[in-house]
């Protein structure tokens, strides 16, 4: 039998979270996609478990959804792809710089950063931010926890700032369609 008082509490915690976000950093990380992809830049995203797979849906969406609708290229990658990649890297170097050491091969100056890490403190995401902030990347952490490492160290944010992951991680899939909607022009939601 359904526990709808569960569903009900769950439903409840995901509104308060939905309602607290910061509007304004949601918009001005935004822009900073926008404007990488205006300029002809790559939009990198990446992250571990969910939110490795959050980025993976993002960079498809974003690769087909913006350049069908717009007739403009959108030059997205992640670094979740390829695991001969990443076993590679995990064994050779270490499960730290599995990202960071991806990105010494593709990032160029005005690249788009964006480490995704529900907790805001995965190693791997932080190395791969610091790399590319000291090697000319506009960096974003998209992060759920509050006060978490990726919150200070990337350039651009938009914490949830919630202790609960499935919640950080249903927020990772609303502004992965945020961008999405807005960069395609699909502003209009009246039925």
């Amino acid at each position: 039998m359904a526990n709808t008082s569960f569903y009900e509490a769950y439903f409840a915690r995901l509104q308060r979270t939905l309602d607290a976000l910061d509007r304004v950093a949601i918009g001005n990380t935004i822009d900073v996609i926008r404007k990488g992809w205006h300029n002809g830049k790559q939009i990198v995203a990446f992250g571990n478990g969910g939110s490795g797979l959050a980025a993976l849906h993002f960079i498809h969406d974003w690769n087909k959804g913006i350049t069908d609708a717009t007739k403009i290229p959108f030059r997205g990658r992640t670094l979740n792809d390829n695991i001969g990649l990443i076993t590679a890297y995990a064994n050779d170097v270490s499960y730290d710089d599995v990202f960071a050491e991806q990105l010494k091969t593709i990032l160029q100056p005005g690249d788009v950063v964006m480490g995704i890490s529900g907790s805001g403190n995965s190693e791997n995401v932080l190395r791969a931010i610091r790399y590319a902030n000291d090697h000319g990347g506009v960096t974003i952490g998209l992060s759920g926890y509050a006060n978490g490492a990726l919150e200070k160290l990337a350039q651009h944010n938009v914490c949830t700032n919630i202790h609960d992951m499935q919640i950080a991680e249903d927020l990772q899939m609303v502004f992965g369609h945020l961008v999405m909607r807005e960069l395609c022009g699909c502003v209009d939601l009246n039925d």
